[in-house]
């Protein structure tokens, strides 16, 4: 080989092993810095998903998901939800499994992850081919206050709706304020679609306001009233008693009589005064029965009380 050549071979061997040379010492520099620099603290939302991935390896899916759902709350991170989506399925809960992975294809392929949003694809279709399609057309789609559940899930009003659920058993209700609600049951199967047909409502149910048989209210007036003349009479036959016996008593042992054994001997006043006394306590008797009377026709008319339908209206 020339020398000149031989020398230029020497030149650019030199200058590789140079430009290696700095090219370490680069990465030896940025592997410094980089493991002198801070590191990030885990976050509430990384030590749930932590803890879920533990119990997933362990097989406790049920707390693996409660662990996954509450590190979500927190992160919506697509990690996050695909292995929630994951820990869903393997307990069963094979629609809302469906939807959380269609939801990670949409948003990983908005950010343009391939890998990713081929994985939750593949993995929805999978769910979407055991589960039931449910296919609702709805008569009056836009009617105010209108709510529609399939298998107990709500879904959003539209002319045609889609949704997917667990095959069996399917209910579909519709509501519609003031109007019979519409209800039909479907048996799903897995992989199948069902079509269902939500009607035109029928007119408006007038809801008709609660009513209470009472008694007529001017008999009840007039048992009150005579419950109160009642009273009265009572109130007065115990006042007359009283006085009757305080007067007969004072003349009793006054001046006017002397008390001989069981006997009262008085002269004319005392036995005039007694007199009174005892006129006073036949009257309160008088009014006593009057009482029991009233008592007895207010009772009577209580019971025989026509009965009329009264209309119970809410107030504030």
């Amino acid at each position: 080989m020339p020398a000149s050549i031989a020398s230029a071979v020497d030149l650019r061997d030199a200058a590789c092993v140079i430009r290696a040379g700095i090219s370490l010492a680069c990465v030896l520099v940025s592997g410094v810095a980089i493991a002198e620099g801070p590191v990030k603290p885990p976050t509430e939302a990384d030590r749930l998903f932590e803890e879920g991935r533990g119990f997933a390896k362990e097989g406790n899916y049920a707390e693996a998901c409660a662990r996954f759902t509450r590190s979500f709350e927190i992160d919506h991170a697509l990690g996050t939800e695909l292995n929630l989506a994951d820990c869903e399925e393997k307990l069963g809960h094979l629609r809302l499994a469906w939807r959380l992975f269609l939801a990670a294809a949409d948003e990983s392929e908005r950010s343009d992850d391939t890998k990713r949003t081929q994985f939750a694809r593949s993995r929805s279709d999978a769910l979407a081919a055991r589960l039931t399609e449910i296919v609702v057309t709805v008569a009056t789609p836009t009617a105010a206050g209108l709510s529609i559940t399939i298998a107990g899930h709500a879904v959003e009003p539209a002319p045609v709706i889609r949704d997917r659920t667990e095959p069996g058993a399917i209910e579909v209700v519709a509501n519609l304020p003031d109007h019979a609600p519409f209800a039909t049951t479907v048996t799903g199967v897995a992989g199948a679609s069902i079509p269902v047909l939500v009607p035109v409502f029928g007119p408006a149910v007038v809801k008709q306001l609660p009513t209470v048989l009472r008694r007529r209210r001017s008999r009840v007036q007039l048992t009150w009233g005579f419950g109160v003349v009642a009273g009265a009479s009572a109130i007065t036959s115990a006042i007359l008693a009283i006085k009757a016996r305080g007067d007969y008593t004072t003349t009793a042992d006054g001046p006017d009589c002397e008390r001989i054994g069981d006997n009262v001997v008085c002269t004319d006043a005392g036995d005039a005064k007694l007199a009174d006394a005892q006129h006073l306590a036949d009257v309160g008797t008088v009014f006593a029965v009057g009482a029991g009377a009233f008592v007895l026709g207010a009772a009577v008319l209580y019971l025989t009380a026509p009965r009329d339908r009264v209309v119970l209206v809410p107030s504030a």
